[in-house]
């Protein structure tokens, strides 16, 4: 007879890395694969990020973003890696 029920167990000290969630781990844990990556260097994060939403946004169903305080633009940016 299949497994019914499958348990998950996460250990909290993973889902958080340098403070901030460990996006990698916790979309493991909710969707139970392992998620893509692609990292693109030299972009502007706030753009992207806005052209991303729009696109999917029929398809999203929880954004995480980490965001970084600039103090000379007294606002919020995207923490571009």
């Amino acid at each position: 007879m299949d497994n019914l029920f499958t348990q998950k167990v996460i250990n909290a000290n993973n889902v958080f890395s340098d403070s901030f969630i460990d996006a990698k781990t916790l979309y493991l844990y909710c969707f139970n694969t392992l998620p893509s990556l692609n990292y693109i260097n030299y972009i502007d994060g706030e753009k992207s990020f806005t052209a991303i939403c729009e696109k999917y946004k029929d398809d999203i169903e929880n954004i995480h973003t980490t965001r970084w305080y600039k103090q000379k633009k007294k606002s919020f940016s995207l923490i571009k890696h």
